[in-house]
């Protein structure tokens, strides 16, 4: 089968692989189109191994037709468009994947929106979800906005009546998620984003971060009591100096 691999420059080429088959538990994808996601990035530029047994291909989730079906899998799994969250090989023609890692595709879902849908949107509903009583009255506070999971999750939260305020790196990305549905949009290449949200009344009820590192101490100077704070990944670092935390959270973190 035809994959996209990657040569010892680590560019992107076309090659020839044997075609997998589907394992116990497993279906077979016809791949119609592969999603595109930062492990993907940094699995190219040998930052991010895939762990030992997976795939070396690239490509995390696929949207295809199932086309053949491994032991144990019902039948009427065959001939199914799916979206489906990979262990890796995405980016070739056939992709074998775990049943329970496949959803139907809705028919109003494009190729192309079935292969961009479960990563980022499974990824912020989980977030939201750590809160279970979010919703309406409540404030998400959503950092990378414009991104894939911050754009999920914007529409997540709308659909909950939430309100929702994003931090963003340009005047572009501010508008294109005000447009997307946030209440409020914060360029924090030109203002500090707590500085703001504290001169505006603004806090947040859950806060959706993949920065972490210097970003926790403002994220805890906007959180309200019983306020969740999700770390969804750690681009600002693992490591916090001086972390303040406020008062009424003392006595749970002892």
């Amino acid at each position: 089968m035809l994959t996209i691999d990657l040569n010892e420059n680590k560019q992107l080429v076309i090659a020839q692989t044997p075609t997998v088959a589907a394992a116990r538990g497993q279906v077979l994808i016809k791949v119609n189109a592969a999603g595109v996601n930062r492990a993907d990035l940094l699995q190219r530029q040998g930052k991010y191994p895939p762990p030992p047994g997976d795939s070396k291909i690239l490509g995390l989730e696929v949207c295809g037709e199932v086309v053949a079906l491994g032991e144990g899998v019902a039948s009427q799994w065959l001939g199914q468009h799916v979206m489906a969250l990979c262990a890796g090989g995405g980016y070739g023609e056939f992709v074998a994947v775990d049943v329970r890692h496949c959803m139907i595709k809705p028919a109003t879902f494009s190729n192309a929106q079935g292969a961009a849908f479960c990563e980022v949107f499974l990824t912020a509903f989980d977030a939201i979800a750590q809160y279970p009583e979010f919703g309406a009255e409540h404030t998400v506070l959503v950092h990378a906005g414009a991104s894939g999971v911050g754009t999920a999750a914007i529409s997540l939260a709308k659909y909950l009546q939430a309100q929702v305020v994003v931090t963003v790196g340009s005047d572009e990305k501010k508008q294109f998620c005000l447009a997307h549905g946030a209440d409020k949009a914060i360029n924090y290449r030109q203002h500090n984003w707590r500085e703001v949200m504290k001169a505006e009344g603004l806090s947040a009820d859950l806060i959706i971060d993949p920065v972490a590192g210097g970003y926790l101490n403002d994220d805890l100077s906007v959180i309200n009591m019983d306020g969740r704070i999700v770390v969804l990944a750690l681009l600002g670092g693992a490591i916090v100096s001086n972390l303040m935390v406020p008062s009424y959270c003392k006595s749970e973190l002892s």
